[in-house]
């Protein structure tokens, strides 16, 4: 019996210690604990914030998908009401051939970029999630779309090359080393393509990583009349033709009509290059009254080349779209004629900003 009590006893002091030992490992735990939190208090929280210029467009636009567009006519014009001005300018939404796209429309004030020392107007966040932005200012110099016209192929941004396609874009291919563009698909540049990358190798080059190889449209696509009179293409046939008012950021591959593929136009990948009037008019410039005002984004007081093909004529005459000087306007300019230029780039998806808020007076700035 003595034996059974003296391990009762000893059980009970063993129990005892262990269940102290417990207690007191969780009360140092606590403090331990507490006194992380307590430090932490007192110490400024770091957040990992994204400060992508994707993020900070979308964050600071609303989408604007849900008011009526009318694509036929200029936005916003002298008769739209300041209420519609209010609701409709802003961000909307649309496919591209790389996904879901971002773009701006109407009286826009809050685009503005400052990048290379320039400052530039966001005109849309492509699929890839690359951002697209035409300078705000122009060229020095007014140049020819082509200083020859009087072939099909001069409506071309290149000419005498394979055919341009999505499967297959012409690409011009950017050298930092040696500060040279090549062409793939063996094409003669147009007179404005040689003139916006020698722009691009003086301005942009110490930029190059910033800047991303983004998809172009010069849509020769086939889009109403004679092969071998007075042919008309794509982008007319959306914004001008019986199919006007439907413009699409879909690039079309350059077939003819019989369905051979073009060996002028098409789908390109660049570094530099212009808007296509399917873009101008998403942003609110039409080619049908009423025009839209000076209070559109991309409003100038003169014309400037866009990069859609519009007609070549009967006349021997190769046109392509432009915006003219007229108020918010789209025509079509014979493609020898002299006119402004305004870059287009696409900078890369991760850009980062570190200032601003899109403002003309605080534009955002791309970070070094």
């Amino acid at each position: 019996m003595k034996k059974k009590n003296g391990f009762i006893a000893i059980s009970i002091i063993y129990s005892f210690f262990l269940c102290f030992t417990m207690l007191m490992m969780g009360m140092l735990g606590n403090y331990i604990h507490s006194k992380m939190i307590l430090n932490k208090t007192n110490t400024p929280l770091t957040f990992n914030q994204d400060s992508r210029l994707s993020t900070k467009i979308i964050e600071n636009n609303p989408l604007k998908d849900d008011f009526v567009k009318d694509f036929t006519k200029g936005f916003p014009n002298s008769s739209t009401t300041s209420d519609d001005i209010t609701k409709g300018s802003g961000l909307y939404s649309v496919n591209d051939n790389d996904g879901k796209s971002y773009y701006f429309r109407g009286a826009v004030e809050n685009n503005y970029v400052n990048f290379a020392g320039k400052i530039w107007r966001v005109v849309r966040i492509n699929g890839d999630g690359t951002i697209r932005l035409i300078l705000e200012d122009k060229l020095p110099t007014n140049y020819a779309f082509n200083t020859s016209y009087n072939e099909r192929k001069y409506a071309g941004y290149t000419f005498d090359n394979t055919p341009c396609t999505n499967s297959s874009p012409c690409e011009s291919t950017y050298n930092v080393s040696s500060n040279s563009f090549s062409n793939t698909h063996n094409g003669t540049n147009s007179t404005i393509k040689g003139e916006l990358e020698s722009w691009y190798k003086t301005n942009l080059k110490d930029y190059d990583d910033k800047i991303a190889y983004g998809t172009f449209c010069n849509d020769t696509s086939y889009g109403s009349g004679d092969e071998a009179g007075t042919l008309n293409y794509g982008a007319r046939e959306r914004l001008v033709g019986t199919n006007k008012g439907n413009p699409t950021l879909i690039c079309l591959d350059p077939k003819d009509k019989n369905n051979t593929m073009r060996t002028y136009g098409g789908v390109y990948k660049l570094k530099i290059g212009l808007l296509s009037a399917d873009e101008m008019n998403y942003a609110g410039l039409s080619w049908y009254e009423p025009h839209a005002s000076d209070k559109n984004y991309l409003h100038k007081n003169n014309v400037w080349w866009g990069l859609s093909p519009y007609e070549f004529n009967s006349n021997s005459i190769a046109g392509a779209y432009v915006l003219a000087g007229r108020p918010g306007e789209l025509v079509s300019h014979y493609v020898d004629d002299a006119y402004e230029v305004r870059p287009v780039i696409n900078l890369n998806q991760n850009i980062q900003v570190n200032g601003g808020n899109g403002m003309k007076d605080t534009p955002y700035v791309i970070s070094n």
